[in-house]
């Protein structure tokens, strides 16, 4: 497998990706052979290069995804929402100062080994230079709850690579979309769950996860600092009509405005 330029294709070339257009509506399958019409269409959607099966190519298959790694990680995360979502619960009891310091154990813990994992996760990625494509095509990843969070990082991660981003600056990538996920702990579950549009009432409720991040983990020393920064960020807008404060452009730290898009 290979990438050429659009520009270099030429007719029967076997296409070695899906193609999709801008709603993900799916152009062209893996394994279709290239025509002039499907050249016209890739072009006005402004593909610049595209993957193509080589001649005399054993497996035209990429690697698949880490599933043993990101499955591991939805455990881990689905485990640390409830012990959060308990600590919640029992924080105005008598025990309170009791649940805390197991709260904070049990989160420096979560903290700990989601870093490992997420380590892990994004070698293999670099490794066996999966692509973006990939994560769309994956039935294993929802664009809901936790597997969004997931996939949010996975994406991240995938377009800070093509940037030439620092391995350390794709760790706080994938931690920030991770961390995410416990933001919805303190919105109320009928908010969560209502279709149709918020109240303004119910809409303050939803801007108001994005400070769990920053109070929560504050204290926390297992936590590279940006990690708070980007995750409280990434509900920001370039115009200034994001929350929670409102920056603009610049004022919007450039690991935040990658998890935006």
């Amino acid at each position: 497998m290979k990438r050429v330029a659009l520009k270099d294709l030429q007719k029967d070339v076997v296409i070695n990706q899906n193609l999709y257009d801008p709603r993900f509506n799916i152009l062209v399958q893996r394994g279709t052979v290239l025509n002039d019409k499907m050249l016209e269409a890739l072009s006005y959607y402004g593909y610049l290069s595209i993957f193509v099966k080589t001649e005399n190519e054993k497996n035209d298959e990429h690697p698949s995804l880490p599933y043993e790694e990101i499955n591991a990680l939805i455990k881990l995360i689905k485990n640390a929402e409830i012990e959060f979502t308990t600590y919640y619960s029992k924080r105005q009891h008598a025990n309170a100062i009791s649940h805390y310091k197991k709260y904070i154990e049990k989160r420096d813990l979560f903290v700990q080994k989601s870093q490992r994992l997420a380590e892990d996760i994004i070698l293999y990625l670099v490794k066996n230079q999966i692509r973006i494509y990939q994560i769309f095509e994956s039935k294993s990843l929802k664009l809901y709850g936790t597997q969004h969070a997931i996939q949010t990082a996975l994406l991240s991660v995938l377009m800070g690579i093509d940037l030439k981003l620092t391995m350390q600056e794709l760790k706080i990538l994938f931690n920030s979309a991770i961390m995410m996920e416990f933001g919805n702990i303190i919105i109320p579950k009928s908010i969560l769950e209502k279709q149709g549009r918020l109240t303004t009432e119910e809409f303050e409720f939803v801007k108001a996860h994005t400070a769990f991040y920053s109070k929560e983990f504050n204290d926390c020393d297992k936590m590279h600092y940006l990690v708070r920064i980007v995750t409280q960020q990434h509900h920001e807008r370039f115009n200034g009509s994001g929350y929670p404060l409102g920056l603009k452009k610049h004022e919007i730290h450039p690991l935040a405005q990658i998890m935006m898009v």
